[in-house]
């Protein structure tokens, strides 16, 4: 039997602009009471919304809050179609914004993200956009401005923003789980695991008749199928500061003795006995792991005590070339990192530091296991100043924006630990680029 609504005539012919205007409206006030009531933020948001489109205060109380264009019977339903969804996530993210994006409204924004089309990434942008605006403006003023750059130039284009959410009530409130997926540091890490790698060189040095097993450890990730890319100072750590007053006291690296190893994230790293096996790794020592490449060495003279006396040697600098590149055999399944911000970094950004800190003392079940840890831009200069801290482990690992994106590579810390400098994604391009060139 067909419902009142289908048999009813259809709808007097009226203005269009001023019908679309109205679903609108109903639509957003629909996601006001999304997460409970509306409150005073909204309201202030939404009349400023309704001046926009031309609904009079009169006419806007007699309109009810609308869930889904779905509500609607196909004669009340604007005509023609266009692809606009990222203009309508603008302007929704405004109102969701006004109460700090409350997770009732957060899955209800991703379920439309998911059904229009739109990137997670720009989804992440829009969302992000509008919660750094909320943070540096006063509400009335940052709502209003919003709404007017929205709204600003001709009401035809809102017919093409209502027209959209016609064709996702066409296709219904379908089950969209696997494809919705927040934009959160949960999700980008989540993305990010497959190009994640723990990386570690074990060398001998040698004084007269005396040999020690040396170890050094950090991350890395894939930028391109079969190649990863860490700090130089984890590869070759014999070139650094650490060492300089042994090889100033007489020490040497013994030739030959040099191994590196290559363990994915959530790969088994450690034995039985609790130490790192190399024979769980991809190992130099078999042929699945070289040296490809270094940044150029910037080497400057020194001086340390050796022996209560000072004594020169010449060490790396602590700049902007501690990088290094390996080619892994057997590691098809791994997936490369974006490289560089699709929009530049700037001071206050929000950012995510992926890698293993204090490496393998911290593989609690003997597996390389990620441990991220959140921060924000304090400084970019040549390097990243971030207030995610850089330590033992961390070095080479990637640091990510909100748009899961490398945009720097994990290398020292600053002298107040609890900050830690990156190098610019730039700079690994450039190393690519004097390796492989166009290929």
């Amino acid at each position: 039997m067909e419902s009142a609504l289908a048999t009813r005539p259809r709808l007097a012919k009226q203005d269009p602009h001023a019908h679309s205007a109205e679903i609108a409206f109903r639509l957003l006030l629909g996601l006001a009471r999304v997460d409970g009531p509306q409150n005073a933020a909204e309201a202030l948001l939404l009349d400023s919304c309704r001046e926009a489109l031309g609904i009079d205060a009169a006419r806007a109380r007699q309109l009810s809050p609308l869930a889904s264009l779905a509500e609607l019977s196909e004669y009340e339903r604007p005509a023609d179609l266009e692809h606009q969804g990222e203009h309508v996530l603008e302007l929704l993210m405004q109102v969701a914004a006004a109460d700090g994006f409350q997770p009732t409204e957060v899955a209800w924004l991703e379920y439309e993200r998911a059904a229009w089309g739109v990137s997670r990434t720009s989804f992440a942008k829009l969302k992000l956009r509008a919660q750094q605006a909320a943070r540096t403006e006063r509400h009335e003023e940052r709502r209003a401005l919003a709404l007017e750059r929205l709204l600003a130039g001709q009401r035809g284009a809102w017919i093409a923003l209502l027209v959209l959410f016609v064709g996702f009530a066409l296709l219904g409130w379908r089950a969209a789980s696997e494809r919705v997926v927040a934009a959160s540091w949960r999700q980008i890490e989540h993305d990010l695991e497959r190009s994640l790698v723990f990386v570690a060189t074990r060398y001998e040095l040698e004084r007269a008749d005396q040999r020690e097993t040396l170890l050094a450890s950090g991350s890395g990730f894939f930028v391109r199928p079969g190649c990863v890319a860490t700090n130089k100072h984890v590869v070759e750590p014999w070139k650094f500061a650490e060492l300089a007053p042994r090889f100033a006291a007489g020490w040497r690296l013994v030739e030959g003795s040099v191994e590196r190893a290559l363990w994915v994230e959530g790969a088994r790293a450690l034995g039985a006995d609790g130490e790192l096996d190399f024979a769980l790794a991809r190992s130099s020592a078999r042929g699945e792991l070289r040296l490809l490449a270094t940044a150029p060495d910037t080497m400057v003279e020194r001086s340390f005590s050796v022996n209560r006396a000072q004594r020169m040697h010449a060490v790396h600098d602590d700049d902007d070339n501690d990088l290094a590149l390996l080619a892994v055999e057997g590691a098809q399944e791994r997936v490369p990192a974006p490289l560089g911000a699709i929009n530049p970094p700037r001071k206050t950004d929000d950012v995510l530091l992926l890698g293993f800190p204090r490496g393998a003392r911290v593989f609690e079940r003997g597996v390389a296991e990620c441990s991220p840890a959140p921060g924000v831009i304090r400084k970019i200069e040549n390097t990243l100043l971030v207030s995610a801290p850089v330590v033992d482990g961390n070095s080479g690992g990637p640091l990510v924006d909100r748009d899961g994106r490398v945009i720097g590579v994990a290398t020292r810390t600053a002298k107040d630990t609890s900050m830690g400098i990156c190098i610019a994604a730039s700079r690994v391009e450039q190393l690519l680029e004097r390796t492989f060139g166009g290929r």
